[in-house]
């Protein structure tokens, strides 16, 4: 088992309201010169300000000014919300990005589950082939909650509300 590597990201192009720093820990870091691409692996955390990424692996590609998360991917964003996905694509400071096999939970026991989950403009959310549900899961009986909704597309803009 490889010891904890410590690192920061080259400094990203400030943007309004982004003054924090990026906090990089890993199993590995690998900076690929030739693909202008900085590579994290196993059991990477990422913090920029409060929110945290968790993932297997991170490409962070300089060019681009992105973060490709990939395995056992969380989120934890600034209000406290935790976030799933199988795989994860992100804006240098976590405003937009793009999520596959996407999962949240809301409140003590709602849980939306959803294809693929959008987010543009830093606050408009956009969930693909999503379904919800208020029950609590009975991870015992691996039975399926009591009710559910389920929609092609759930639109969510934070301003309008």
């Amino acid at each position: 088992m490889g010891a904890s590597a410590f690192a920061q990201t080259p400094e990203a192009p400030q943007t309004e309201g982004q003054e924090e720093p990026v906090m990089l820990r890993a199993s590995t870091v690998t900076d690929d010169k030739a693909s202008g691409t900085f590579i994290a692996e196993g059991d990477v955390e990422v913090r920029v300000g409060e929110r945290v990424l968790l993932a297997d692996r991170v490409v962070y590609d300089r060019e681009a000014g992105t973060m490709r998360a990939q395995g056992n991917v969380q989120v934890l964003d600034e209000s406290g919300l935790m976030q799933f996905a199988d795989e994860l694509e992100v804006d240098e400071d976590f405003r937009n990005g793009f999520a596959t096999g996407f999962s949240t939970r809301i409140g003590e026991t709602g849980i939306a589950t959803a294809s693929a989950a959008i987010r543009e403009d830093a606050n408009r959310n956009t969930l693909e082939q999503v379904i919800y549900t208020g029950c609590p899961l009975c991870e015992e009986t691996e039975s399926s909650p009591t009710w559910s909704i389920r929609s092609r597309r759930a639109v969510q803009n934070q301003k309008r509300r």
